[in-house]
């Protein structure tokens, strides 16, 4: 393949992998957010004792746990599928 081939397949391409780079980047700052926000219901929780902070707790680490499957699907999704 020629060089001049090769840069314009690369430019062709290159809005389609920054799309797929930035959409990782942006899933993998919402795993780290719903850290966050596990860690922050923990600390509230051991400050006000209620009845419904267990189902809170839950709640916290079920978005977590989707958070992290989504990344990983995603992730093996963008990398397996072709451009």
């Amino acid at each position: 393949m020629p060089p001049n081939e090769l840069i314009l397949d690369l430019i062709n391409r290159l809005p389609f992998i920054l799309i797929k780079v930035f959409t990782a980047i942006l899933l993998l700052m919402h795993l780290l957010f719903s850290v966050i926000i596990v860690r922050q219901t923990r600390i509230l929780s051991k400050i006000i004792e209620a009845n419904i902070s267990p189902t809170i707790q839950l709640i916290s680490f079920l978005h977590l746990l989707a958070s992290l499957i989504v990344l990983i699907f995603t992730v093996i999704f963008l990398i397996f599928i072709p451009l």
